[in-house]
This record gives structure tokens, C-alpha cells and sequence, in this order.
């Protein structure tokens, strides 16, 4: 399968402007991208990893930022958001076979989870497209 071009730009998207509104001016926001391909998957996939300096997200907010309507500690903030972004950008990689993750603190740029830092890390998997995948149908979302 092909991945949908306005879904990935949508989640994207999404996640950028996260880090953006959590991140001081001085901060900083590392994007990587590569590819993954190890022997436990069926096929390779390609990762987006976006890591920034931000205040990092509570464990306790951790494990529900991807539902609708949720903000956790970030409702008391001046931050604006509706809590939508996240469980939008899940669904639609989803659609694609994908999946997202959320660490916090931050995995350090040189993907050693061993390593962290400050700030959060949500890494975006897509599975890569075989010769001759269809693209999706378009999206009702």
C-alpha cells in the first residue's frame, strides 16, 4: 500500500506544530528520518523521529495523550489546543498501516534509548511500499 500523501502531511503537520507550541524560542526541534529493517518485521519501514527541548509530558499524560478532547497538565497552560491533534494524527497512520509512539523525556537524537534528554520524542512509523502497492482510497476523514 502507498501511503496517502494528505494524511502524511496532515500528521506531519500535527506533530511539528506540537513541538513548536512546546518549545521555548531557544529551544530545539530535531527531525530524523530513516529506515528501519530488522529481521522481527515483516517489512521495512520508515521512521519519522521529531524531538524537541520542551517541558517533556508527564507520565501519567503519557499514556492517554493520543485520546480525543485529552491535554492533560498542557489544559492548565496559555498553550491553545483542542486535545484533537494527536488521536487524528494516530488515526490516520494508522489507516496507513503505521503507528505512532510518544516518548517523554526525549530519546536522544542518536536513537539510544538509553540516552535522554529534556522534552519528548513521537516517532511516526509507516511500512515501507512493495512494488506494485495500490494507493489508498481517498480519504473521508
Amino acid at each position: 500500500m502507498l501511503a496517502d500523501a494528505v494524511a502524511l502531511g496532515e500528521i506531519c503537520s500535527n506533530l511539528i506544530d506540537n513541538a513548536l507550541k512546546y518549545t521555548a524560542q531557544a529551544g530545539n526541534i530535531h527531525l530524523q528520518l530513516f529506515r528501519q529493517d530488522s529481521p522481527g518485521i515483516r517489512r521495512a519501514e520508515q521512521l519519522l523521529w521529531i524531538s524537541d527541548s520542551g517541558p517533556g509530558i508527564p507520565g501519567a499524560d503519557l499514556t492517554r495523550i493520543f485520546e480525543r478532547h485529552y491535554r492533560g497538565v498542557q489544559a492548565q497552560t496559555e498553550i491553545p489546543g483542542t486535545g484533537l491533534g494527536l488521536a487524528i494524527a494516530l488515526a490516520l497512520a494508522e489507516r496507513m498501516e503505521g503507528y505512532i509512539q510518544a516518548f517523554s523525556p526525549r530519546l536522544d537524537h542518536g536513537g539510544d534509548a538509553a540516552s535522554v534528554t529534556p522534552g519528548s520524542t513521537f516517532v511516526l512509523c509507516l511500512p515501507e511500499a512493495n512494488p506494485g502497492d495500490q494507493p489508498l482510497p481517498a480519504s473521508t476523514e
